[in-house]
């Protein structure tokens, strides 16, 4: 990044705030509306059993620490963020990027597009998202990652997947609220190894495109 302009600099620390008031922000609107509760929505700190809200929390908070990061950068005291950052951004990004591809391949066809893309959920299923991805590609963030480590970005919907598969295993459909288990419970570990790969694919192109395995000035 010490060959990237101030310019550069100060539009991703900015378009880092936008995104994180963006994913905190419906997280929060979700979080303490009174008429949350329905369709892939709760209130309070109930939202927090969804991976859509999960990966909003993360990528916000993963783009607010690259924001404060970039304070020094811009003032010229450090040459770049730290690699932990990065791989955060990644992580966040790659969840998002991941409810992204759930809810236009399965929960749109299967619940309806009309309740996916409507107050808050338009955020967390589309904006976000698009805002993540896009400027993750455009300003190459993945800039001195190891490509080889790619799966990292996909370690929070690792974690979800053993809490979301044992849930429905002890528990059954009651708690299958994205109706992975639909076929009978059985079936929700190998669905999720499904999107685990998927979510590693997703991984691998956002480091491959993002400029890992290159320095920013690349």
């Amino acid at each position: 990044m010490k060959n990237r302009s101030r310019m550069m600099i100060m539009m991703l620390l900015l378009t880092d705030l936008v995104l994180c008031a963006m994913c905190i922000g419906s997280f929060l609107a979700m979080a303490l509306s009174r008429d949350a509760d329905g369709r892939l929505s709760a209130a309070g700190l109930r939202s927090l059993k969804y991976f859509t809200v999960d990966s909003n929390i993360i990528c916000g908070l993963a783009a607010l620490f690259e924001a404060v990061s970039l304070v020094p950068v811009y003032l010229g005291k450090r040459e770049d963020t730290a690699v932990w950052i990065r791989w955060f951004r990644l992580a966040g990004t790659s969840s998002v990027a991941m409810t992204f591809f759930v809810v236009m391949s399965f929960l749109g066809p299967t619940m309806g597009y009309r309740y996916m893309f409507v107050g808050h959920s338009l955020y967390m299923h589309l904006l976000s998202p698009v805002l993540a991805v896009v400027s993750f590609l455009l300003f190459r963030l993945a800039g001195g990652l190891e490509r080889k480590r790619f799966y990292l970005g996909s370690l929070p919907l690792a974690i979800y997947a053993v809490y979301y598969v044992y849930g429905v295993l002890s528990a059954g459909r009651k708690m299958d609220w994205y109706g992975f288990a639909a076929w009978g419970p059985v079936w929700i570990a190998p669905v999720f190894i499904i999107i685990l790969f998927i979510s590693c694919g997703l991984s691998f192109l956002l480091v491959r495109f993002g400029g890992g395995g290159k320095d920013y000035s690349s």
